[in-house]
Order: C-alpha cells, then structure tokens, then sequence
C-alpha cells in the first residue's frame, strides 16, 4: 500500500548511490552489502548526510568509533522485541512469512555475525549506518496494531541523535504506526520501505517468486499500473495520483497502456 507520499529521497538523483544501492541489496536478499556502490566498509557519514538532509536539512552525524558495542547495546535494550530464533511471523492474506523485515533480519544479521566473528568491523557489512534489526510489523501486529509496552521507551533510550542508522520497513504506516513514532523523533534513521512511508522504496513481497521471464515495457499491454483501491488513503491521495497519471498518459497518446483500480477476481 503506497498510501502515503515518499520523501524526497527516493527521487533525487545524489541518492542513488547510497540509498537505493542499499535498499537493492536489501530487497535481492541474496548478495551481501559489499561493492554496493562502494557503501560497504566506508565509515563517511557524508552519503547518509546527502540523503537524511534532503528530509532534514540541518541534520549533524557522526561515524561511532564504538559502533560494535552501540549495536551491542542496542540489542540489549530491545532483546525482548527481536527476532530469536523460533520467531513466529504474523499472518496476514493467506502467508505466515517469513516476511521481507525477517529476511533482511536473518540475512544481514547472520552476515555481520560472521563477519564479527571473523574480527571483521561493522562498517564492512553497513557502511556508516549502524542496522536497527527489528521486526516492527510483527510485534505491531500482534499486539493489537500497537507497539507492546516498554519497547519504544526502550529505544528513544538508547538511539543517539547523530548515529545513521538503517533498519527495514513493511508496515503501510511505517515506523510511526499509529502515530506512535514520529519520524521528525528520530530524522537519522534511514527507512527502506515496503509499506509506502519511508525514505526508499522496496517490494513489498508476500512471500518469494520465480523469477518471470523478461518481457520488454514495449511489449507489455500496460506500460504503467496501479493495482488496489483509490480511496484507502489520506487526504484523497490515491485519487489524485490516479487523476495525475490519467492526464499525463493522454497528454502523450498512451491512454489505452495505463490501468488504474483493480483487477477482476
């Protein structure tokens, strides 16, 4: 559900680098951060700060020279909320997961723990971003469409104002739920989004696909398309977008390859 509009981030070119190469390697799930634009092992907070200052200008960050230890502490302070193993994820439309927080979770988690092991640094796995490995949406879910108890209170108690970090998101209504979690609370916190409320957006998958055989655009019945409801959103925002592709496909002659609404059952 992109029920809500994507910062700036997502569509300005000096991001490209590092956030979308970032949410790439989180969505493949199959490869490791390394190469991913030369991210990996950079501890340069200055990526991290062209695309956070496009949200929040004035923004200050710094690269931790205690990294390790602040995830450490991290993990402590939220242990009762992360995934261990055993994790039950919620279900929803049929699937029971493991959904695409949990893979991240389990991928790159398992990679830095390798890495740790190996007397590797955090930087070698993410960059200048320390990882927020949480599974938002489940503990949300299954309490009741809120936070459990203790578990915000528990971060704001422990992330740092100029820390980057980076965590994952499939909930439609982001990290902030119901309202539960401002983001201008929390500006250097970079969202890879599957839900429609973040800085970059991935696919929101329901559960892992073959690969479909390529099919070039000029080829297709429809070059562009949304599938879903038009007014499931705020302030109308799925109809004007709606509205705004209309026109802009007649405004070329390509009316007849655009699909609005939803498909028949």
């Amino acid at each position: 559900s992109m029920s809500r509009a994507w910062s700036p981030v997502c569509r300005v070119h000096i991001c490209a680098r590092t956030c979308v190469s970032m949410a790439g390697a989180a969505a493949n799930l199959s490869s490791g951060l390394g190469g991913a634009a030369g991210l990996a092992g950079s501890r340069d907070v200055a990526s991290a700060l062209r695309c956070l200052r496009l949200t929040t200008p004035g923004l200050e960050l710094e690269y931790l020279s205690d990294a390790e230890a602040h995830l450490e502490e991290i993990q402590w302070a939220l242990g009762p909320w992360l995934q261990h193993e055993g994790h039950r994820s919620h279900c929803a439309a049929g699937f029971c997961g493991p959904w695409l927080e949990n893979a991240w979770i389990s991928r790159f988690g398992t990679l830095w723990m390798r890495r740790r092991a190996a007397g590797g640094a955090l930087a070698e796995v993410f960059g200048p971003f320390v990882p927020l490995l949480v599974p938002w949406v489940d503990r949300w879910v299954d309490n009741a469409y809120r936070y459990p108890r203790g578990m915000l209170a528990a971060l704001r108690g422990v992330l740092r104002p100029r820390v980057p970090y980076i965590t994952v998101s499939q909930n439609d209504e982001g990290l902030t739920g119901k309202n539960e979690l401002l983001m201008s609370e929390f500006p250097n916190i970079l969202v890879l989004s599957a839900g429609g409320y973040g800085h970059v957006p991935v696919p929101l998958l329901k559960q892992t696909e073959a690969v479909l055989p390529e099919h070039p655009p000029h080829l297709r019945t429809f070059l562009v398309s949304y599938v879903g409801s038009l007014d499931h959103a705020p302030s109308n925002l799925r109809r004007a977008m709606a509205e705004a592709l209309e026109a802009a496909a007649r405004g070329v002659g390509l009316e007849d390859r655009l699909f609005v609404g939803r498909t028949p059952r």
